[in-house]
């Protein structure tokens, strides 16, 4: 069996990292927070039962990201739910063609049913069209810088929180109209289960139309 080495740039709490190392994949992760990194040393210490870890650096700005991306010689460069918050994400992309890893996997947002939710619940705080997301991408948009830079798609996963993201506006709106409290437990035990927001969001999936989509590309 093959085996990769990962490094998985914008890591925050080291979730990711954590959970390749435990599949004894070598792993290292990258993060411009002080803060997300303190967390990840010590979800690593709780999770590992280890007073010290070298999987976590801090990178001090977007161009130091770039220059940490192109010097890798790890198979896989990840980027779970960061390009998005780029100001240039082309250079994320291009630093990757310069490195040598062979792997691309990143997650990004997309325009999708919660933005429509998003616009309809003005008030309640957007998960999708946040000031943090300086990009949302479409299927269009990924088929475009793609083949701009000769990426080979290998594999796409679609994991949505669109009828969760639904579930929460409509939960607030009740709550700020002063319904009932067997109004909402009937809302959320009988019309919201999380069975039916799970069959909610695998139609919109199935359908290309929730809000991330999980892609591995190669050079």
């Amino acid at each position: 069996m093959d085996v990769f080495v990962v490094s998985d740039f914008g890591c925050g709490g080291g979730h990711f990292v954590n959970s390749l190392q435990k599949l004894k994949v070598d792993s290292t992760g990258y993060d411009i927070s002080n803060v997300m990194i303190d967390l990840a040393k010590d979800y690593w210490k709780y999770k590992n039962n280890s007073d010290a870890c070298n999987c976590f650096n801090v990178v001090f700005s977007e161009e130091e990201l770039y220059k940490k991306i192109e010097e890798k010689k790890k198979d896989v460069s990840s980027f779970i739910g960061v390009l998005e918050h780029l100001s240039n994400p082309n250079n994320a992309i291009e630093a990757f063609l310069e490195s040598k890893a062979k792997y691309m996997f990143f997650s990004v947002p997309l325009f999708s049913l919660s933005v429509f939710f998003e616009n309809a619940f003005q008030n309640i705080f957007p998960r999708q069209l946040g000031a943090g997301h300086t990009h949302l991408y479409t299927f269009e948009s990924i088929n475009y810088f793609c083949k701009k830079y000769k990426l080979k798609k290998l594999s796409q996963w679609h994991f949505g929180t669109d009828s969760m993201d639904l579930k929460r506006s409509l939960l607030i709106e009740l709550d700020k109209n002063k319904s009932s409290d067997f109004t909402i437990k009937t809302f959320q035990n009988k019309f919201m289960t999380n069975d039916l927001i799970n069959q909610i969001q695998e139609i919109i999936d199935k359908n290309l139309c929730g809000s991330e989509v999980h892609m591995l590309v190669s050079k």
